[in-house]
């Protein structure tokens, strides 16, 4: 029996909620629960009464003080966290008010709420949480909702927010929503999870206000500018000298002033400059690496640039879109799903070698990148670009927590923890990051992979665009053909035929390491029987670029086949 006067009764009221199976076991476990349901069946005396913090639940020699933060609630008991106790005293309450609410119905009409459900969630403001949560939590939190990540929401008598990513949920009651919310991982304040169910509710229904992203480059201090006039007047310099003048002194100042630019933070300067010195020792040294116009165009792109910064050192979003930070901040995403989807080698102007590696991450439903990378411009790792060398790097079980391989990451689908992301899409190599190989990568694993439809048309070229995530196509494929090389150009040129009977035009260019795959894809050509599969490509230009096929074997890397 639960003893209850009437004015008690109209304060219970405010705990029903809390009495649903989904709450009492998100705030315990499902065992607590189960035993608290089987204790509360025999619970015979019962007495609550209201105090000025909540409610007093008394029976038999334990005392339990609910409070509207049902995780904050205490008991006489020994026990430090959520006891049974804090559940049955839930249970007790919700059926008391319960059964005071059925004999009043017939007297009296239900007092409208004065309060809209979920108001507080409807009226949250982002720089309220940011105060409550704290700047970087807010944001890491904000960053996911923007790559993607978002709560699965279920309304009933309370609002459940399902996080797959972390394996939680959080509730949310109707009224008092977030300062009463409860997260499975137990915290009191405002948590990942927390922020993470408010935003998604907030996004669902178009409440999701996004304020711009600070301007990294606000403002440019005295030694920078100093910095960037010295680097223009060296660029001026060998413009009214010619490149062909430029000697060992000049590659010297290049790699000094892209020293001094990354110290400054500020990347693409640094990545041009160093880029610069590459092409006068290419030139010097007569390597058909160089280009002219090539050259000419960074030379055109680099002063430009630094003319147009000197022009607005104090407009914070001209310098935003000129200037580009060394690095791109990484950001921890808990848990994803990732296919991995082959490897390709590469080499830059600006002096490194290595190989990346492209996987799908199946919740962001984007493509990422992996990457191991090496200078080439000391003379101990000249050798590194040999494909015999690269593909002994890739073999090397060095990678995240596990040790694993790159060319498991390649052809395997994966379960990655606290994966790091950057805006790039770009997967970092911390240790922290735990990665769990599940399968090797087969055709039926790219049915849920979306990729956008590939366009030969060539993108209007601008100084004003900043670093983009790989651009990547995966394609059903009945055969390739047309295949030729051409001698003068040094590239092989083929057609892609997908299932739908487009044709796509698809190139590889001459070198080292692409050697093989020109050798394999001519092989591939000349099969006469029409074998289905799945063509992993990058834009080049107006082409493709390949990167691996899948077929019933699973991946095969174009580069790396043997």
């Amino acid at each position: 029996m639960i003893q209850i006067n009437q004015q008690d009764s109209q304060v219970a009221k405010a705990w029903v909620p809390f009495a649903e199976e989904s709450f009492l076991v998100t705030l315990a476990n499902k065992g607590l629960y189960k035993r608290a349901q089987k204790d509360f069946a025999a619970l015979e005396n019962c007495t609550i009464e209201s105090i000025s913090e909540g409610l007093k639940v008394s029976w038999d020699d334990i005392v339990v003080q609910l409070r509207q933060n049902v995780a904050e609630s205490q008991c006489s008991c020994p026990s430090k966290t959520i006891c049974k106790h804090i559940l049955m005293a839930v249970l007790a309450t919700a059926q008391a008010a319960d059964k005071n609410a059925i004999q009043e119905e017939e007297h009296q009409p239900q007092p409208e709420q004065v309060q809209e459900d979920y108001q507080q969630l409807k009226e949250a403001q982002l720089s309220e949480l940011k105060k409550k949560a704290g700047k970087r939590l807010f944001e890491d939190s904000l960053r996911l909702i923007q790559q993607g990540i978002t709560a699965q929401l279920t309304e009933g008598e309370m609002l459940t927010a399902t996080i797959e990513t972390e394996q939680t949920s959080v509730c949310f009651p109707k009224q008092n929503s977030i300062q009463n919310a409860v997260c499975k991982c137990g915290a009191t304040g405002l948590c990942r999870h927390k922020l993470i169910g408010i935003l998604s509710y907030l996004k669902q229904h178009q409440l999701l206000l996004i304020p711009d992203e600070e301007q990294v480059f606000a403002g440019l201090s005295e030694s920078l500018i100093e910095l960037i006039k010295l680097a223009d007047l060296f660029l001026v310099s060998v413009m009214e000298k010619g490149i062909s003048r430029c000697g060992e002194n000049d590659i010297e100042m290049a790699i000094q002033l892209s020293l001094k630019f990354e110290a400054e933070g500020i990347g693409n300067l640094s990545h041009m400059m160093r880029t610069f010195s590459t092409d006068i020792e290419h030139l010097n040294a007569k390597h058909v690496a160089f280009h002219p116009m090539e050259t000419f165009a960074l030379i055109s792109r680099m002063h430009n640039t630094l003319s147009l910064v000197l022009k607005n050192t104090h407009n914070a979003e001209m310098l935003s879109m000129l200037l580009e930070n060394s690095r791109s901040d990484y950001q921890s995403i808990p848990q994803v799903q990732m296919i991995g989807l082959g490897a390709y080698p590469w080499q830059t102007r600006s002096g490194y070698v290595g190989v990346t590696a492209i996987c799908y991450c199946q919740e962001k439903e984007q493509f990422c990148t992996y990457s191991m990378s090496m200078a080439d411009y000391y003379e101990n790792t000249q050798n590194k670009l040999e494909l015999r060398q690269l593909e002994t790097k890739m073999k090397q079980p060095i990678h995240w927590a596990e040790d694993i391989s790159l060319l498991v990451i390649a052809k395997n689908c994966f379960c990655l923890k606290n994966g790091k992301f950057n805006a790039q899409n770009r997967i970092s190599s911390s240790k922290q990051t735990s990665c769990l190989v599940q399968k090797q990568t087969m055709i039926e694993d790219l049915q849920q992979i979306t990729s956008a439809t590939f366009s030969a048309q060539a993108e209007e070229y601008s100084y004003f665009v900043n670093r983009k995530p790989e651009e990547v196509y995966i394609l059903p494929v009945e055969q390739i053909t047309d295949v030729v090389f051409d001698n003068v150009l040094q590239e092989l040129t083929f057609e892609v035929v997908t299932q739908q009977q487009e044709r796509l035009p698809a190139s590889i260019p001459h070198q080292k390491h692409t050697e093989q795959a020109i050798v394999f894809l001519e092989r591939l050509s000349k099969k006469s029987k029409k074998t289905p599969f799945w063509f992993v490509a990058r834009k080049r230009n107006q082409t493709l670029l390949p990167i691996s096929l899948i077929d019933n074997t699973g991946v095969v890397n174009f580069y790396f086949h043997s």
